[in-house]
């Protein structure tokens, strides 16, 4: 509907994370993207049902710095995969923001 009316919405030079989702964490997926932006995070998530691994795709197109995967055994655990500099490591949920800033995610772009 946009693109019909002419406008157009600039898109970041940059993204810091990325939320990847399965099905069943989709909703809880959106809400951690929210709090990412919230804390200043620019965050992206695919807003159709993809498999992990064109959700994955995506990211690499998008090249952020971080990318997190949230699967229903992590979410179940309060955890959340992170993935930075070619290593994965699980994050609790509740620690993921002091996490992210302790990486130091878009510093360079300052």
């Amino acid at each position: 509907a946009l693109e019909a009316a002419g406008i157009e919405l600039a898109k970041p030079d940059f993204i810091n994370c990325y939320v990847a989702t399965f099905p069943e964490t989709r909703i809880e997926g959106a809400r951690l993207v929210d709090a990412l932006r919230l804390s200043g995070f620019i965050t992206e998530m695919s807003h159709e049902v993809k498999s992990l691994k064109a959700q994955l795709k995506h990211a690499n197109k998008l090249n952020p710095e971080v990318v997190l995967v949230m699967g229903e055994g992590e979410f179940n655990e309060g955890k959340v995969q992170v993935k930075f500099n070619g290593e994965q490591t699980s994050v609790e949920l509740n620690e993921i923001i002091n996490y992210l800033d302790k990486l130091g995610l878009g510093d360079e772009n300052e």
